[in-house]
């Protein structure tokens, strides 16, 4: 259960494959009059995704398909959405004192998603997409699938007001309202384990809601420099998990997940400036910022269904600041670096354990430093050479459980900083360029991810 460890060398006899159709479309329509611009687009998405692979707990000991648990899983999952977007918004003039924008848009979603676990004979992963699998070269272990129709719809107006010459004031508000359904399309042979609280066939309705408020205020005290402060409250819609995870989730210890996941606010107030230095060669910019969160999402991965959850936290708060600094210190040499640090707590959980501890997924601090060097080698052709520095510091991946089922995760241990380095070489003209790249240039092994019960991704 340590999200440091990467000794464990990746162990499985099923790669997995992960097609992907995707489709994008959109249309934008412009119109000028003299009291403003209407502005109309359309857009539609499509994405029919197969993913397949190992299964837990990828570590087949001695004969195969003998592993610590006596046999060997695999795993399949097939996903299916269609989304359809519509947006309507007028724009004033920009060169009034009093600015405004006000618009509306709609959201019209289909969705299918199947998961689940087949008995891995050595055959390889046979691909399962709308039904349970009946080869018995791949047999079916466990199964959930579920279809979704979203309609969601949002209203929002932006004014922008310059009080004096140097003083703006803006105040906008939105509004989302969206509505989602959710049917079981399991067979009732895979539900047993959760019944009768799911079905085949059961459908499920939930709306989530939000007005959001911003009020920002800037001040340009000097051609040089700008202030501001703000308030503001974000919004991230619920949805929900596959049928029959909550059933699971209790049996395993874990508190604030469920079939369904609430939605998300976040009341955020934030001061900060921005400068121009050096004759206009330099910015420097800071803020600081302090967050009241509810419901704030956090990740769950059952293993013994292979699915992949979300559950809330009932309250958070985030505060800390912010750094960057930009400068181009020769006309070949350019130099950038920012710092950012946040200090999170878990205020309220239903599990108390949890509370006053550090909330999933945020690092204590990160550091960017980056330089570009060009010069020209002859007519119309420079050289190109950058490097970037990124260190992200210690990352806490889960909460406290108090669980004795989840009791490696009692207390959550941190991921070290890890520093990587990124590296761009090349030539470069006016319209083209030619660049060999490397991300991460020094090898540095770490864990992206981590999941209680010491599930990794190296």
């Amino acid at each position: 259960n340590d999200p440091n460890s990467t000794k464990r060398p990746i162990d499985l006899n099923n790669s997995g494959v992960n097609p992907r159709d995707i489709y994008d479309a959109a249309l934008r329509l412009n119109l000028e009059t003299s009291y403003g611009t209407w502005t109309s687009i359309t857009g539609f998405n499509s994405v029919e995704e197969l993913l397949t692979g190992d299964g837990y707990t990828f570590d087949p000991f001695g004969p195969f398909p003998t592993n610590r648990l006596g046999f060997n899983f695999n795993q399949s999952q097939f996903l299916d959405v269609q989304t359809i977007t519509q947006e309507l918004r007028f724009t004033s003039p920009a060169d009034r004192r009093f600015r405004w924008i006000a618009g509306g848009q709609i959201f019209s979603t289909d969705r299918f998603i199947s998961t689940g676990n087949m008995l891995d004979t050595g055959a390889g992963v046979f691909p399962v997409f709308r039904t349970p699998s009946t080869n018995p070269a791949n047999p079916q272990l466990s199964f959930l699938a579920d279809s979704q129709e979203q309609f969601a719809w949002a209203a929002y107006l932006d004014t922008s007001t310059n009080l004096t010459d140097q003083l703006e004031l803006s105040v906008n508000v939105r509004y989302d309202h969206d509505r989602r359904e959710n049917t079981t399309e399991t067979p009732a042979g895979f539900l047993a384990f959760c019944a009768p609280a799911c079905a085949e066939g059961q459908v499920r309705e939930q709306t989530w809601d939000d007005v959001q408020p911003q009020v920002v205020l800037r001040y340009e005290a000097t051609d040089d420099l700008n202030i501001y402060g703000s308030y503001g409250r974000g919004f991230r819609s619920g949805g929900f998990n596959q049928s029959g995870f909550g059933t699971v989730a209790v049996a395993n210890g874990f508190f604030g997940v469920g079939d369904v996941f609430d939605q998300e606010t976040a009341d955020t107030f934030e001061v900060g400036f921005r400068s121009t230095l050096l004759d206009g060669r330099a910015n420097l910019s800071a803020s600081a910022y302090h967050t009241q969160a509810q419901g704030s999402y956090y990740f769950i991965f059952i293993a013994a269904n292979s699915t992949q959850n979300l559950g809330n936290i009932n309250e958070v708060e985030y505060q800390g600041f912010d750094v960057e600094f930009n400068a181009r210190l020769t006309d070949n040499f350019s130099f950038n670096a920012g710092f950012g640090y946040t200090d999170s707590e878990i205020t309220s959980f239903p599990d108390p354990v949890a509370v006053g501890a550090a909330a999933p997924l945020v690092s204590d601090y990160t550091l960017n430093i980056g330089g570009q060097y060009t010069m020209p080698l002859w007519s119309g052709v420079e050289g190109l050479v950058r490097v970037d520095y990124n260190r992200i510091g210690d990352t806490i991946f889960t909460i406290p459980f108090s669980a004795p089922s989840l009791a490696l995760d009692a207390t959550p241990i941190a991921r070290d900083p890890v520093d990587l380095v990124n590296l761009r070489v090349g030539l470069q003209g006016d319209v083209w360029s030619l660049v060999a790249w490397s991300r991460n240039l020094l090898d540095e092994e770490y864990n992206s991810e981590y999941s209680p019960g010491g599930f990794l991704f190296k």
